[in-house]
């Protein structure tokens, strides 16, 4: 069950192979089996693989695409001084059941981010550590497009700071 993706073949040289593919609660696993001696046994071997893997691993899910993970991050020279940094893609971590406290993160933000931005342009990382060593780096983004500013804008503000007192 959950297999998605075979590719068996099978030569005098290397025998009977296979590649298989399986998900199963947000994990996807990959087995290989190369030199079999029958057909059966590469599938047996395969399906014993995949099943050990979901039997011991899972994947933990940090946070889910789109999550914002820096909230009001400075742009200098832009139309607007704030943006938000959200994840660009689910961000997750492959570990041995149960073992969730093994795992951390980071969010690590570029400094001196200068407009012009564009929506989705890399703003920083969310750093995955597994025992205390990095796993995985997702990039953080930003949630809006930033034009720079231009002559009218800054007279806008300078004009603004008068008139509200600030």
């Amino acid at each position: 069950p959950g297999c998605d993706g075979v590719k068996t073949g099978s030569t005098s040289a290397a025998a009977f192979c296979i590649s298989a593919t399986a998900t199963k609660n947000d994990t996807r696993l990959i087995a290989v089996i190369l030199g079999s001696q029958t057909s059966a046994i590469r599938f047996e071997e395969a399906t014993k693989l995949l099943n050990y893997g979901f039997a011991n691993y899972e994947t933990h899910v940090i946070m889910g695409r789109g999550e914002a993970v820096a909230l009001d991050v400075p742009v200098t020279g832009g139309r607007q001084d704030r943006i938000n940094g959200i994840v660009s893609d689910r961000v997750s971590v492959f570990i041995e059941k149960g073992s969730q406290d093994r795992s951390s993160y980071t969010v690590d933000m570029f400094e001196g981010i200068k407009a012009p931005v564009k929506s989705g342009q890399k703003i920083g990382e969310v750093v995955v550590s597994l025992d205390n060593e990095i796993v995985y780096r997702y990039d953080v983004v930003s949630d809006r497009d930033v034009e720079a500013a231009g002559v009218w804008d800054y007279f806008r503000k300078i004009i603004g700071c008068f008139t509200s007192g600030g």
